[in-house]
């Protein structure tokens, strides 16, 4: 038998367990016999959520509860296809956390008396198994338990502490006064733990409230499992860690123990909204703005509500505009020799061919429309249009301008997503038209784990290089270009990811000594600080080798090699003041780049330093 049938048989055994005590218990507490099939009290039991490797251990667990309460004869038991058509045409979920107004419209449209909900967990192999059971006429939990237990051998523990220890209650009963919120039962013989709860050891922890923003592992939340607090600082940890799905259970079975912890309500809404699944998230944020929580939760929930609106609409439109001042030091690329080859002659620089800084004044605005095209919202197609000007003071004779625009679409599966691109650009210098590109791209993105993912890009650009005033022979460059790039990225905590790029391009230009092959490496950091401040960072380098000689300008063939770095540091406005906090569109960046390029030709060795001052403003619609 396989690790995960053994787990489900092993957790099931211990649902069947349980079972017939609930039988014995109702009558030892009740003092009635076991009653007839017309008086039987009525229970709904939900599927159980499932946190672990073994995502059907939930429904498995509570379908086998069913039958075992049904087999004692004392309970009337609603089936679960019954459960599953009343929940679909109600828009419950089957299982999972109910808040007061839904357990009691389920429990009158069932015309049961109780609702039975539960979690099974698996950790480290460790099995915590949770039920709770809700009384419909209050909507509140009137009595559940929590047992944990370590395999081997621990459904033979289980069995043995079960008769002794009473689990389930007589619906309308009280709980007894002994019981405790989780007990956590040692398996016999006891055995050495496992790697995993070796490298997470269980340490005590304080009875007062938890700050959410501390590190709490699995085997401390057992330490109390029905503690709000300490359970919403879990579920925090498991975010910081990017175990969302985890996360949405820790705090599932919060809101069962009790729907009304608003912010933890709001947090839960704010993961699944993470994890796309926004029916269940837009539910939850709206049972917060409805409620009487805070006026900042409240408020919260109302924001994420708008975004989730956004999202569902089918077709999107999305964009943003920039402006700014950027400084080069050596704006013109002037030889660092301070000389020109011509004729494998060094002549003097002289003029305007002497290094110059300049200023100039960037404008970048962009606009997207997004439309999904098939009925499980997987696939969509877009275009968009972007403009890029920057406007030199002293150099003008190469300001620029640029208009580009593509046309594309994104297919996905499981988690590869496939991007097809056509490819159309305009650009001026000193407003004069000096290149049109035409190409078409493809690019690859899959996700490996939660963690780690890779991407594949494959492009082809025809370069139709123009004649202007200044540049005659422009149109010798004139030709294709390839592109293939690959980059693999890792996520290093919650803030941080790591980028690995390598590119490989080719040039066929109508003359050979433009035409070119280059290999590039480089590094990209990502780092988010909290509030909306963020840090980039990159590095790379790379080889330029040419295919023929310039005769008009050496004998030797052109061999260059190139190194970029640079940071992107950005902060929105309303993070900078108080009184700019409604402000929640705009951002300011600041971009520092150093370029140094070595050649064996002293025209091409040159160096420049790039500062420049960007106000942002994002939006989107939805339509």
């Amino acid at each position: 038998m396989d690790s995960s049938l053994k787990k489900t048989a092993a957790v099931l055994f211990l649902l069947a367990s349980f079972s017939p005590l609930f039988a014995q218990t109702y009558e030892k507490k009740s003092g009635e016999p076991a009653t007839a099939a017309g008086s039987r009290p009525k229970i709904a039991v939900l599927d159980f959520i499932t946190d672990g490797k073994t995502g059907d251990l939930g429904e498995s667990a509570a379908e086998i509860l069913r039958n075992r309460l049904a087999e004692t004869g004392d309970f009337t038991v609603v089936d679960r296809e019954t459960l599953k058509r009343v929940l679909k045409r109600k828009i419950i979920r089957p299982s999972g956390a109910l808040d007061q107004d839904e357990a009691r419209t389920l429990g009158k449209i069932l015309a049961v008396k109780n609702i039975v909900v539960g979690s099974v967990i698996e950790t480290g192999g460790t099995y915590t198994l949770s039920v709770r059971f809700i009384d419909v006429k209050t909507g509140q939990v009137v009595s559940g338990k929590t047992i944990a237990a370590q395999s081997p051998g621990f459904c033979r523990e289980i069995f043995t502490h079960s008769s002794n220890e009473w689990f389930f209650y007589k619906p309308g009963a009280k709980t007894p006064a002994h019981q405790k919120p989780a007990e956590e039962i040692p398996a016999t013989p006891v055995q050495p733990p496992t790697p995993a709860l070796q490298a997470e050891p269980v340490k005590p922890l304080a009875k007062a409230k938890f700050d959410p923003a501390m590190e709490v592992t699995f085997g401390q939340m057992l330490e109390n499992p029905d503690d709000p607090d300490l359970n919403y600082a879990y579920a925090r940890t498991q975010v910081r860690k990017g175990d969302l799905k985890g996360a949405a259970g820790t705090l599932e079975r919060m809101l069962m123990v009790n729907p009304g912890l608003y912010d933890i309500r709001l947090f839960y809404g704010l993961v699944l909204y993470r994890l796309d699944n926004l029916p269940e998230a837009r539910r939850e944020l709206q049972y917060v703005r409805r409620s009487k929580a805070p006026v900042a939760l409240r408020n919260e929930a109302a924001h994420f509500l708008k975004e989730i609106k956004k999202k569902q609409n089918l077709t999107s439109v999305s964009g943003g505009l920039s402006a700014g001042a950027e400084y080069d030091s050596n704006r013109n690329a002037s030889p660092a020799s301070e000389k020109r080859l011509f004729l494998d002659t060094p002549l003097d620089l002289t003029g305007s061919s002497r290094k110059r800084d300049d200023t100039s004044f960037l404008f970048l605005g962009s606009a997207e429309i997004r439309r999904i095209v098939s009925a499980q919202k997987k696939h969509d197609v877009f275009g968009a249009v972007s403009y890029y000007r920057a406007d030199q003071d002293k150099v003008t004779e190469i300001s620029l301008q640029a208009l580009s625009f593509k046309l594309g679409g994104t297919y996905r599966a499981g988690r590869a997503e496939l991007k097809p691109t056509l490819i159309y650009d305009r650009i001026l210098l000193a407003r004069e038209k000096f290149l049109v590109n035409t190409g078409v791209g493809l690019r690859l993105e899959r996700k490996l784990s939660k963690v780690t993912d890779y991407s594949l890009e494959a492009k082809y650009i025809y370069q139709d290089h123009l004649s202007v005033s200044d540049i005659a022979s422009n149109p010798e460059r004139r030709g294709g270009f390839y592109g293939f790039s690959a980059s693999a990225g890792r996520v290093l905590t919650t803030v941080m990811k790591l980028n690995a790029d390598m590119n490989f391009s080719a040039k066929q230009a109508q003359k050979d000594y433009n035409s070119y092959n280059e290999m590039a490496f480089g590094l990209r950091h990502s780092w988010l600080l909290g509030k909306g401040i963020f840090l980039l960072s990159s590095a790379y380098i790379g080889r330029d080798i040419y295919r023929a000689e310039d005769s008009v300008i050496s004998s030797k063939k052109r061999r260059d090699t190139t190194f970029r770095g640079g940071v992107v540091g950005g902060l929105p406005l309303s993070s900078m003041h108080r009184k700019l906090s409604g402000i929640k569109d705009l951002a300011l960046t600041l971009t520092l780049e150093h370029f140094r390029s070595s050649s064996n030709i002293t025209n091409y060795t040159y160096a420049n330093n790039k500062a420049a001052l960007l106000l942002n403003y994002r939006w989107q619609l939805g339509l």
